[in-house]
């Protein structure tokens, strides 16, 4: 008597299984396929990016090194009141 119960409840979660349209949680729309894409690119763009800046610190004498840090410090010194704070809620 139970087995055919459970029978019963399983056929009928297949019928509306298969009646039932696709859901949209399964199938994902042109716009996250889209958005999905985009980061992709966006992380490979910045990916190239960090290796070509690499690249260039490399292929610089120890003196343009030493100039360049030096120059890094110096401006991130400058612009340290610059900077907003983009987490603070204003009231």
């Amino acid at each position: 008597m139970l087995k055919q119960l459970r029978l019963k409840y399983i056929i009928l979660i297949l019928l509306s299984v298969a009646i039932t349209p696709g859901c949209s949680l399964f199938h994902k729309s042109s716009r996250q396929k889209a958005e999905k894409k985009m980061a992709a690119t966006e992380a490979k763009g910045n990916k190239e990016y960090e290796d070509a800046l690499r690249q260039h610190k490399k292929n610089q004498s120890k003196r343009t090194g030493k100039m360049m840090k030096k120059s890094k410090r110096h401006s991130d010194r400058l612009n340290r009141g610059k900077k907003k704070n983009h987490t603070r809620k204003h009231c």
